[in-house]
């Protein structure tokens, strides 16, 4: 670690936490000054844009939608064109997406995007009420990457989520936490443990992140733990897209980060109409995605209350919230499956379907190359983690249905609504 790093993080926070409160105006400015630089950067640096710009015009914001929109597909099929020229593949830090969009990604960064994704970060959480020296449990599956100065900007435990409910609760209750940040579909679970005990456990703070916060689910995680609670909206590839405000609307980190809203013919629609997000991460020069459909669906807002000129998602349409019935009638997180099924192998995409409470059926779309028995393999490590006996099916299979909406969901119940 450069001594200057930490320096860097907090000059990056410090612009984030002014440019906020900057007009729409003047947001949207700062936007087109560095998507004109990473265009620039991306059509001389990398393989992949500087065939796929080839002919092209660019001038700025307004003609962006002239840009062809990159994919996970494209990706995955050859990653090493993403990279820039100016690194070494063997030098960045691969990342992977969790597959909560249905489709599993492969992904790079060098230590400067690193820093600015670190930033980001910590201004989202900041922005959700997180201050610097609350301890954050992470009870998300993904672990929470660490960095050598992280204890100057906020001390975070990461605690593998259970499903045993109350073992979650008393790891809550002995880590002391000052901040919760988890599903809401754990969360839910957690809270109504929690209403149900004897000696309610409380806690300051929480931030949903992966899935959508129902007004439910708002109510009854705050109503049981006594706390507020923000949405956050991150990403592998992006990292922090977007945070709720404390009027109740979720901001996208603008200066960093355009998102796009486009309808089947990949045309953009205007305020109020949902349609498939891309992103454009302006921060990132090692691997660049621009114009990345990211697999979730949104409707971008007007404005908020608060007094940011940083543009509104009004909804965000994916990464429904959602449970496993078992036998009994007892619900887990479907993400309790995800780790067994991606371990067991390399796989682009998967979507687990609730067929009854009796039955899951598993889909897999496994990478090239990928190894005979991979089916069996996958059966045999979600019967090793389910509680309950339940019969499992698993099929291969070259792709996976988008749904009404573009989305190719992870998880699909054909139980009805959760109980």
């Amino acid at each position: 670690m450069a001594l200057s790093d930490p320096i860097r993080v907090a000059l990056i926070i410090a612009e984030l936490r002014s440019n906020q409160w900057k007009s729409r105006d003047e947001i949207e400015s700062i936007q087109e000054e560095r998507l004109i630089r990473l265009i620039a950067h991306a059509r001389k640096h990398v393989p992949h844009y500087r065939k796929s710009f080839d002919g092209t015009v660019f001038e700025g914001l307004d003609s962006l939608q002239s840009l062809p929109i990159v994919k996970k597909e494209d990706i995955r099929a050859n990653g090493a064109s993403f990279i820039s020229g100016l690194h070494n593949r063997e030098s960045l830090r691969k990342f992977r997406t969790t597959g909560t969009t249905g489709e599993c990604l492969e992904h790079f960064m060098d230590h400067s995007d690193g820093l600015t994704g670190t930033a980001l970060r910590q201004h989202s959480f900041m922005q959700c009420g997180f201050s610097p020296r609350d301890l954050m449990v992470n009870m998300a599956y993904s672990r929470m990457p660490k960095f050598p100065f992280q204890p100057l900007l906020y001390r975070v435990r990461n605690v593998l989520p259970s499903l045993d409910i109350e073992k979650n609760l008393l790891a809550l209750k002995s880590a002391s936490a000052d901040i919760i940040y988890a599903y809401p579909s754990n969360l839910v679970l957690m809270a109504e443990h929690n209403l149900k005990s004897g000696s309610r456990f409380k806690v300051g703070k929480a931030i949903s992140v992966s899935e959508i916060l129902s007004e439910r689910a708002r109510k009854t995680i705050s109503d049981s733990f006594g706390c507020s609670i923000r949405d956050y909206y991150a990403a592998s590839e992006c990292w922090a897209i977007a945070w709720e405000c404390e009027k109740g609307s979720l901001h996208i980190n603008s200066d960093h980060v355009v998102v796009e809203v486009v309808d089947a013919r990949n045309k953009p629609v205007g305020e109020g109409k949902s349609g498939r997000l891309l992103v454009t991460p302006l921060w990132r020069r090692s691997m660049p995605f621009i114009r990345y459909e990211i697999g979730d669906c949104g409707t971008l807002g007007s404005g908020c209350g608060c007094g940011r000129g940083l543009h509104v998602l009004k909804s965000l349409d994916g990464r429904t919230l959602d449970f496993i019935v078992l036998p009994s009638g007892r619900r887990i997180s479907w993400f309790f499956l995800e780790g067994p099924i991606c371990s067991a192998g390399s796989m682009a995409a998967l979507q687990v379907v609730q067929e009854s409470r009796e039955s899951l059926h598993i889909k897999i779309v496994p990478n090239t190359g990928y190894a005979a028995g991979i089916g069996e393999r996958i059966r045999k490590a979600v019967l090793s983690i389910l509680p309950e006996k339940m019969s499992v099916s698993v099929e291969i299979t070259d792709g996976i249905r988008s749904g009404a909406r573009g989305k190719k969901p992870g998880f699909i119940s054909k139980l009805g609504p959760s109980a």
